[in-house]
């Protein structure tokens, strides 16, 4: 999750101002989606800014750091605000991920704390969906979450009805009554 500001991309636009007193920009009833990962390589890292293109293209309002994080921003607060803003949150499990959620290391093991509590607390298990994209699911699925069912997106070229089921199933579970807002950088 966590990635050095100085190897963002140029073309990244920023907006300013603080996560908590920011508007939101989606629709009342579209759901929003965040993408927690952790930074494998940067062919990892392009794979989640695809699928989060494709998930924007099928009526979602995702949250992805590398799309509304700027210089300065806390990224505890940014990953605080998301999980709690979020109607869903897919976790992208590789081995990598699942190395740092179980040693909760950096910013994938904050945002693994700040998920199981909020499983304990509000047994909200349907909001967290773990989306295999290396590995296998023994290997790369989070102690926390193995056992919930999720979805096989594995290589570049993944099964296209897994990933229309996905978009489906986010599309049709109900929308809880209250969200905060959170920044958006990205039409």
């Amino acid at each position: 999750m966590r990635r050095s500001p100085s190897r963002r991309s140029s073309n990244r636009r920023s907006t300013t101002g603080d996560l908590s007193r920011t508007k939101p920009t989606r629709t009342k009833n579209q759901r929003s989606i965040f993408l927690s990962y952790s930074w494998d390589n940067p062919s990892h890292t392009d794979w989640v800014e695809k699928f989060a293109f494709r998930l924007k293209a099928n009526g979602l309002d995702v949250i992805v750091d590398r799309w509304h994080l700027k210089l300065g921003d806390s990224i505890a607060r940014f990953m605080e605000a998301a999980i709690e803003s979020s109607d869903f949150v897919l976790l992208i499990c590789t081995p990598r991920y699942r190395l740092r959620a179980d040693q909760r290391s950096g910013g994938v093991g904050y945002e693994h704390d700040l998920m199981t509590a909020r499983k304990i607390a509000s047994g909200d298990n349907a909001r967290f969906i773990p989306i295999l994209r290396a590995g296998t699911w023994y290997t790369a699925t989070p102690k926390w979450i193995a056992g919930q069912l999720g979805v096989d997106l594995r290589g570049e070229n993944y099964a296209e009805e897994s990933f229309q089921n996905l978009v489906d199933h986010l599309l049709k579970f109900p929308i809880r009554n209250t969200r905060p807002s959170i920044r958006r950088n990205r039409p």
